[in-house]
């Protein structure tokens, strides 16, 4: 794995950490939001290397 991988992998992390104290009915949403973002974060970071 290249680091642009393991970094926006990490922020993936850091995202649902962020928003743990969320109530629950909308951590799920928030989750999601996140995830996502970070998932475009990954392939832009690969497309980009």
């Amino acid at each position: 794995m290249n680091n642009n991988y393991k970094v926006a992998i990490s922020r993936i992390d850091l995202y649902s950490k962020k928003y743990e104290n969320v109530s629950t009915n909308n951590k799920e949403a928030v989750k999601n939001i996140s995830i996502k973002g970070g998932l475009i974060e990954v392939l832009i970071n690969m497309i980009s290397k």
